[in-house]
């Protein structure tokens, strides 16, 4: 609902699918009835969660002080009774799976994330190289720096600790995203709003975002997706592609489901057009100049 064209969502998936980072949810459009009343269109994910056709983690090899999974959530996001919430390092992390860790395993944790974050802060390439995934991390910088989700640096971010390294990922929730966030709202939604900008030097990103070294990987990882980023917003491109195959979906979902696209849902979200037509050329018009920005930026030239 907060998102008038509805494919931002679906969008990012394929976006992070296209780049291959790790246990992507699959996601699939659908339509709902409820008691012989259609409800509108939605997009089904699996939900990030440990299991073996999800994020495949070992939680149980050494009494449950292995394998885990977080998600980084900062005191300004919601707090909920009946999750368990730890500090690592001045950052505050939500344990995922195990998601009611024993003491021990709280401990253990704590100390591998703080561990992790305090290497970030002072370690050479190297040294980093050691501790976490950098592939995983270069990829999913990309694709959050690229879309600007406007949670990044307070919640929906996940990160998971497998065989000795921390990975980044997998993504979640980026309706807020791509220009979709009120600039009167705060900073964070003025620059998450604007398509020129880096956005993604946040959370644990704040250590790697503007290292040269991390920078030139980003680099790498945007030019063997080049084509891919090019015509995201290009006519006939990606996204038109995504809505010509879901246009009957997401036209029942107003006409017939009652779904208001001029609604503005939350203080948080940009206020949108009064047409269907508006706020898609809103979304083509903002990757259009947000591919040019980055290009720039990345100093990315014609081959």
């Amino acid at each position: 609902a907060f998102d008038p064209p509805l494919l931002r969502n679906y969008l990012a998936f394929e976006t992070a699918m296209e780049l291959e980072i790790p246990f992507t949810s699959d996601h699939k459009f659908m339509e709902l009835w409820l008691d012989g009343s259609f409800l509108g269109s939605y997009v089904l994910f699996e939900p990030v969660q440990q299991g073996a056709a999800r994020v495949d983690l070992d939680i149980e090899s050494n009494n449950g002080r292995k394998d885990f999974l977080v998600e980084y959530e900062t005191e300004k996001a919601m707090s909920y009774p009946d999750k368990t919430y730890f500090i690592a390092a001045s950052h505050r992390f939500i344990a995922s799976d195990p998601d009611q860790p024993n003491e021990r395993q709280l401990a253990y944790m704590q100390e591998t994330l703080s561990d992790v974050i305090q290497t970030l802060q002072k370690g050479t390439e190297a040294e980093i190289s050691e501790i976490i995934d950098v592939s995983s991390f270069v990829k999913y910088y990309l694709l959050n720096e690229y879309f600007k989700p406007f949670d990044f640096g307070v919640s929906s971010v996940f990160f998971y600790y497998k065989e000795g390294k921390l990975y980044a990922g997998p993504p979640w929730d980026y309706d807020l995203s791509m220009g979709n966030t009120n600039p009167e709202y705060s900073d964070r939604g003025k620059n998450a709003n604007s398509p020129t900008g880096i956005f993604a030097d946040q959370n644990l990103f704040a250590y790697l975002a503007h290292k040269d070294w991390f920078r030139e990987l980003v680099k790498k990882e945007y030019e063997a997706h080049r084509d891919y980023f090019a015509h995201l917003h290009t006519d006939g491109g990606i996204l038109d592609t995504l809505r010509s195959t879901y246009r009957e979906t997401i036209e029942r979902n107003f006409e017939e489901a009652g779904w208001n696209v001029s609604k503005w849902w939350l203080n948080t979200q940009r206020y949108p057009d009064k047409t269907y037509e508006e706020n898609y050329a809103f979304l083509k018009y903002w990757l259009a100049e947000r591919n040019a920005w980055l290009e720039d930026y990345l100093n990315i030239t014609m081959k």
